[in-house]
């Protein structure tokens, strides 16, 4: 399965579409399509999480039961299937879990989800392919209908599964793609328009980013800045971006246009941001997540252009 995670079938059968467009929910199953599937604690997303190595986060859950630390370390690095068998019920007597020799009780609720939290995020920085599907999510409700809500039989409830790949994908991912973000060089200038088209301000260029559900937003006090004007021209000139508003800053100083990704087009590597900006001003440019009014700065700019 976790060889070709993108198919559509395995052995012999068609892999389900979990994605429920009415009300936005994916529901995650290890017989999903992508990227539910992925998202599976039985898919085998590898990683080490406090020195041990995990062949998948269901090895790791299941290692959880087991007092012996060598036969811990064996659970931990089986493949999701190979440890769901060697699931067992018999910590539900005294409800005592194990990690490296320490016990942990399962309904100290605080203590062990921080032990959860920081293995789902060892698993999210170091497995690239967990970390894509996670981040293909945003927007979306996670559910997980297969599974189980009574805390005292399960070592992982449905509503803690969802809940701790929810919070890693809205916080912690928001983190790592500031990062990702902050070590490219973002914007690009292009130089100043052409004479012979209105757009004649200043030209930026805005590599594809690696997310799906950005918006770019740029606040300028460029002066000479006509709204309708100025949103003709961006969407005349402009390559992959269009016009979603332009709205004036709260401190009456500036102007902000909220532009939305349009599909590039063959051979175009860029999205190009075209301006009929003039005069002494600031640039100052954000990515927006179309559901959510959080903005990352991606680079400023001042300039003097008459």
């Amino acid at each position: 399965m976790e060889d070709n995670y993108m198919a559509t079938t395995r052995n012999g059968h068609e892999l389900k579409d979990m994605y429920n467009p009415e009300t936005n929910t994916l529901d995650i199953r290890s017989n999903g399509l992508y990227p539910s599937n992925v998202l599976s604690n039985l898919c085998s997303n590898a990683f080490v999480f406090d020195g041990v190595e995990c062949g998948s986060m269901e090895g790791f859950l299941q290692s959880l039961k087991c007092k012996d630390e060598e036969r811990q370390k064996q659970i931990c690095a089986m493949k999701g299937g190979e440890a769901k068998k060697r699931s067992t019920t018999a910590w539900q007597k005294d409800q005592i879990l194990w990690w490296k020799g320490q016990a942990i009780d399962r309904q100290e609720l605080f203590e062990y989800s921080e032990l959860l939290k920081k293995a789902y995020q060892a698993m999210f920085e170091q497995n690239e392919r967990f970390r894509k599907a996670l981040l293909q999510t945003r927007g979306m409700e996670l559910t997980h209908e297969s599974g189980n809500g009574d805390c005292e039989k399960t070592i992982l409830t449905s509503w803690e599964f969802t809940e701790l790949l929810t919070d890693l994908r809205d916080f912690y991912a928001d983190l790592y793609l500031q990062r990702q973000l902050y070590q490219k060089g973002i914007i690009k200038e292009l130089g100043v328009g052409k004479i012979d088209c209105d757009a004649r301000g200043l030209w930026f260029g805005i590599p594809p980013l690696d997310f799906s559900d950005w918006k770019l937003v740029v606040r300028t006090n460029a002066f000479q800045f006509v709204w309708e004007k100025e949103s003709q021209i961006i969407d005349s000139y402009s390559k992959g971006l269009k016009v979603e508003s332009i709205t004036v800053l709260e401190d009456k100083r500036g102007s902000e246009i909220v532009l939305n990704p349009l599909p590039l087009e063959n051979g175009q590597d860029l999205h190009v941001l075209a301006t009929n900006f003039c005069g002494e001003f600031y640039v100052k440019f954000y990515v927006r997540r179309s559901y959510s009014s959080w903005d990352l700065e991606l680079d400023s700019f001042d300039y003097i252009y008459k």
